[in-house]
């Protein structure tokens, strides 16, 4: 009897959702609905040498009186393969995109072999978006099944597409459907009333049918000509004091044109300071809201699209004067972009110049950062997206440049500072961010010493020697706290977890040390000595690596980097011991006028590490490494005799050959 009852309980749920689901299945909309699968494999916007892995998504397409199908550009973005299936059965058949509008996330279909066709009902449109109440979601599912459920309004609002700025009448609402957002369709009757387009949880939105219905209007016209954008940026006049400054009265209609770009609608007409009024027949409120017959209450921007004409008429008051002006309807181009909005379907431009990646920013790049992008990526180049993507009207043509990685290259090893570069429709500076990953990792060696001084500014060497680890241990060492502030805020941003930091100066003894400051070799430049400047800039605490190292019990390093401005000889003598027993591969600057300015020189500097067993020095200022005389400056690789033949590949690898 217990067990029976059991079973009754459970069986309860499943018949609600049974009856929910058959409620739901009003008609034949299986027949105007076919799945779509699509191969796609794009360009890996981290990577872009590369191409990401290939995957496929399974979505829907609706069938057209136009002998096309109707998805979204989401499912078939870089598709290498779209196959169709109909009524959920085998064979498949290969569509092919006959349109793709990332601007409006639409995309339509063909498929040429005409059986595909037999059987299939071109859906009807609904003339009128569905503003409250219910509707019917039809998808097909990976097993054959054709699935329907229901959901309801939220409402209807102005909102901007998934792949860019372009502004059009999106429907929201809930439901209780999961694993939603490839391109299911929204009846109501059997009309269609909109294909969704995305969701998070409960909440769907959809593109409305008369969007739908014009888009295909549009995209059987060719030339193409697609949605027009607003081209100006805009601001509520709904303060009172605002509305004063400007002259208008309280009820007075309005906004406020502060930004006008190099392409849309309002390029080339209206001005920065203009009021806007009324825009076709629509008269837009001070918080930019219009009535529109099949919307209600939505905002201006889609008045735009409510018409397929060339030009539409706008209202405006400029310098107090009322005026009337005719605008050309028009979409943003390509070069309108400063940061592209997403780079699908295209090869992504980049360079690499001395080691550094340079790429163009774009929404892709941003969005490998994951579903939080906006707050994980960056901050400088969200707000460079959010608030400069598309390029000013008195602005020339350009693309905001980052640097994207740093790999392994002769003229970046123990560099000291970058600089802004600059070229023919680029820009860099204040938005660059330096993200140092997908290194090549030769797997040499187990752990890293790395001794920064001014390098901690750019942090070149950290994240370098931290991939030559691979992924084992680094230890930092930066007395400056300016640096160390530097040091670790980059070591955070690249996620090198295994780094520790200590902000302590190293010498043969310990105890404290004045810094001086390092004059005209650049901010954050500090040295022991006082060649450059008598200025002390701080006092530091001062350790024996060989005491640090096994009072903190760090692993013994397979690689060492020294660029400490002339000290290297008092830092060698406290790591006697360890660079005895360890032998790692040393790296590091030689200044002639700095280690003389600390009593030293650079053949004090070689005698002392053959001392301790390396026998073996280049300069890596070239491609080629050159043994050099114990007399001259350079940037030094000494290698212990032991190691020879570990190094050698690799560093073939990275174009480096012994002569």
């Amino acid at each position: 009897m217990t067990a029976v009852f059991r079973a009754i309980l459970l069986a309860i749920p499943a018949c609600i959702l049974a009856w929910q689901v058959a409620e739901a299945q009003t008609g034949e909309e299986y027949r105007s609905v076919v799945s779509v699968r699509v191969t796609h494999q794009p360009q890996d916007a981290t990577i872009p040498w590369q191409k990401a892995n290939e995957s496929t998504a399974l979505g829907n397409a609706i069938v057209l009186s136009t002998g096309q199908l109707l998805t979204t550009a989401d499912l078939v973005k870089s598709a290498t393969l779209i196959q169709v299936r109909k009524f959920g059965r085998y064979p498949d058949f290969q569509a092919e995109p006959f349109l793709v509008d990332y601007d409006l996330d639409l995309a339509l279909l063909t498929v040429a072999d005409t059986a595909f066709w037999a059987g299939l009902v071109p859906i009807t449109f609904s003339a009128a978006p569905v503003t409250y109440g219910r509707f019917v979601i039809n998808r097909w599912r990976a097993n054959g099944r054709f699935e329907q459920g229901s959901g309801e309004v939220v409402d209807l609002r102005t909102s901007s597409s998934r792949f860019g700025s372009m502004e059009i009448p999106i429907m929201r609402g809930n439901t209780n459907m999961t694993g939603l957002g490839w391109a299911e369709v929204m009846t109501v009757n059997g009309e269609l009333v909109g294909l969704l387009t995305s969701h998070n949880r409960a909440e769907i939105q959809a593109t409305t049918s008369p969007t739908l219905a014009l888009f295909i209007q549009i995209a059987n016209k060719l030339p193409y000509q697609g949605f027009a954008h607003r081209g100006f940026s805009w601001q509520r006049l709904n303060a009172p004091a605002l509305r004063e400054f400007h002259g208008l009265a309280l009820d007075a209609p309005g906004i406020l044109v502060n930004k006008v770009f190099a392409g849309g609608t309002g390029a080339g007409i209206l001005q920065e300071g203009d009021i806007l009024v009324q825009l076709g027949d629509y008269v837009i409120d001070p918080e930019g809201s219009i009535n529109h017959p099949l919307y209600g209450s939505v905002l201006f921007p889609i008045a735009i699209n409510d018409t397929i004409d060339p030009v539409i008429t706008a209202r405006i008051i400029r310098d107090g004067k009322p005026m009337e002006l005719e605008l050309r309807r028009q979409r943003l181009a390509d070069e309108d972009y400063r940061i592209r909005p997403h780079t699908f379907d295209r090869t992504i431009d980049y360079e690499v110049f001395g080691g550094l990646v340079l790429q163009e920013l774009s929404l892709s790049y941003l969005k490998a950062w994951g579903k939080n992008w906006a707050d994980r990526a960056p901050s400088r180049l969200v707000i460079e997206y959010a608030l400069r993507s598309i390029r000013k009207a008195d602005r020339p043509i350009e693309h905001l440049v980052i640097v994207s990685k740093v790999l392994p290259d002769v003229t970046n090893l123990g560099e000291t500072q970058y600089r802004v570069l600059r070229g023919s429709g680029y820009e860099a500076g204040a938005s660059i961010e330096i993200r140092f990953t997908g290194l090549p990792q030769p797997s040499i060696v187990e752990s890293v010493a790395a001794f920064v001084g001014r390098s901690a500014l750019t942090t070149i060497g950290i994240p370098a020697l931290a991939a030559l680890a691979g992924s084992k241990a680094v230890y930092a060492f930066e007395p400056y706290s300016p640096n160390f502030e530097h040091l670790r805020r980059n070591v955070y941003l690249n996620g090198i977890g295994q780094a520790r930091l200590f902000p302590v100066a190293l010498r043969e003894t310990g105890g404290m040390l004045e810094l001086h400051s390092g004059g005209s070799f650049g901010p954050g430049s500090v040295s022991a000595t006082t060649a450059v400047s008598e200025d002390v800039v701080a006092q530091v605490p001062v350790e024996a690596l060989d005491e640090l190292a096994e009072k903190e019990s760090l692993a013994d390093p397979d690689i060492l980097k020294i660029d400490i401005e002339g000290c290297e000889p008092f830092a060698l003598r406290g790591m006697r011991r360890l660079l005895t027993w360890a032998k790692p591969i040393c790296l590091f600057e030689v200044n002639e006028r700095l280690l003389n300015a600390a009593g030293s020189s650079p053949g004090e500097l070689v005698d002392l590490m053959k001392e301790i067993g390396y026998e073996r020095f280049w300069d890596v200022g070239g491609k080629r490494l050159r043994p050099v005389g114990r007399a001259e400056a350079f940037m030094a690789l000494a290698i212990p005799e032991e190691r020879a033949g570990q190094v050698a590949k690799p560093l073939m690898r990275f174009g480096w050959n012994e002569r």
